[in-house]
């Protein structure tokens, strides 16, 4: 089994490679955003034992012990912390009332790959992925991760919308950069 009590640690998919998430950029508007972890994979915050587990991206709940990319998953071995939420979270993965993850990334590389033709909304190809946490959640933009030893049969496409977005390459920032206002100049 994944699970260890003992030491409150299990190991998930928190990412699949291909997955497509529409995202929200105040200049573009509406774009999806693919995630291709075969050209570029940086775990470097991951091997340094600097990445974090939190809960919904904010409160600190744990720290990722390993993480490694064997296509299409994203896998990662988990370590709950002993204090306040962390057993509680751990508790709901292990009785199944809760079984998804997200991460958080920087992109270094965004390129428009196709534009939909009838709605106009473009899709952009993400590489050269920085991870830098794994988040327990309800609630995740893709709902193909999962704690390994669960059965998960959801594997359709998840229309969630971020409203938090990565950051983006400085070439492809400056053209998303809007004009400064004119109490700006």
């Amino acid at each position: 089994t994944s699970f260890n009590y003992e030491k409150l640690t299990l190991e998930a998919v928190v990412a699949v490679d291909g997955f497509m998430v529409k995202r929200y950029h105040y200049s573009i508007g509406e774009y999806f955003q693919k995630l291709n972890f075969r050209d570029g994979l940086d775990l470097s915050y991951v091997d340094d034992q600097a990445a974090s587990l939190l809960w919904d991206h904010e409160e600190h709940i744990g720290t990722v012990l390993k993480m490694t990319f064997e296509a299409p998953n994203l896998t990662s071995s988990i370590q709950f912390s002993n204090e306040e939420r962390g057993p509680i979270t751990y508790r709901k993965y292990k009785e199944g009332t809760l079984k998804k993850f997200s991460i958080c990334y920087l992109v270094g590389k965004l390129q428009l790959v196709s534009e939909d033709q009838e709605t106009g909304i473009p899709t952009y190809e993400a590489s050269n992925i920085k991870v830098f946490e794994v988040t327990a959640t309800g609630m995740p933009a893709n709902p193909k991760t999962y704690v390994l030893s669960a059965n998960q049969s959801e594997r359709d496409f998840h229309p969630c919308v971020i409203i938090k977005d990565s950051l983006m390459p400085p070439e492809i920032a400056e053209e998303l950069t809007p004009p400064p206002k004119p109490e700006q100049l």
